[in-house]
């Protein structure tokens, strides 16, 4: 898994629910590892773009 590759690694940012989804279906919950569920990027989200914009410009690495 890659963050056996890169142990430092603390943080995963998911781009919307299915991503999220597929991720922790397939590995669950990482040890040591938080998860950010931002909103999807996709034009399929009705959400505007300036609020997506907004919610993905405050996350902070």
């Amino acid at each position: 898994m890659l963050v056996d590759q890169f142990p430092k690694i603390n943080k995963i940012v998911f781009n919307g629910k299915e991503s999220h989804k597929f991720f922790y279906k397939k590995f669950g919950q990482v040890e040591g590892i938080t998860y950010f569920l931002m909103p999807s990027t996709s034009p399929a989200n009705t959400m505007s773009f300036e609020k997506k914009l907004k919610i993905w410009s405050a996350f902070k690495i």
